[in-house]
């Protein structure tokens, strides 16, 4: 038993000998099946991913999607939509990671306001610069949005920030 401890410890790569990359970028075509995947997993709307006037952003550990971030425009309006990081890789900084490309994206796109739904990372959210707004206050677009249908009728939190230009 001894030896089977020593030889599997020394079977792991440690810190030194192993590759291990993190990079966050641009979604491509190719990844929509594995947004899909992780934002299934985390109990989120998939049916519209990809869909008109969205733009995805991924993170990939070792060229595996390990998280994702969805922006939706409307105009001068957004919506953060779609985030997810696998339960893997969580609390290592990763959303915050993909958060920060988001709002480069939103300046990008031309966005001068982002609004969110949550149900679970309101705490997140508000470190992130964001703060509750009453959901009659959400402009029409972000309001027929399928994140919008899905989770401010069970008690989600509407949220908003202003994007740096």
């Amino acid at each position: 038993r001894r030896l089977i401890r020593v030889f599997a410890r020394e079977a792991l790569p440690t810190e030194a000998t192993a590759t291990l990359t993190t990079s966050i970028g641009p979604a491509s075509g190719d990844d929509m099946d594995a947004i899909r995947r992780l934002l299934v997993a985390a109990l989120l709307p998939s049916g519209d991913v990809g869909g008109p006037d969205q733009r995805f952003i991924v993170a990939r550990h070792n060229g595996r999607v390990v998280g994702c971030a969805g922006l939706e425009s409307f105009g001068k309006d957004g919506q953060l939509r779609s985030m997810a990081v696998h339960w893997t890789s969580r609390n290592a900084g990763l959303g915050t990671r993909l958060h920060g490309r988001l709002l480069f994206e939103a300046v990008q796109a031309g966005v001068r306001n982002l609004y969110v739904v949550t149900t679970t990372a309101a705490d997140f959210f508000t470190r992130q610069g964001y703060a509750k707004v009453r959901p009659t206050d959400v402009p029409p677009g972000v309001l027929a949005s399928e994140e919008y249908a899905a989770f401010v009728p069970g008690g989600g939190v509407v949220m908003s920030r202003a994007v740096g230009t």
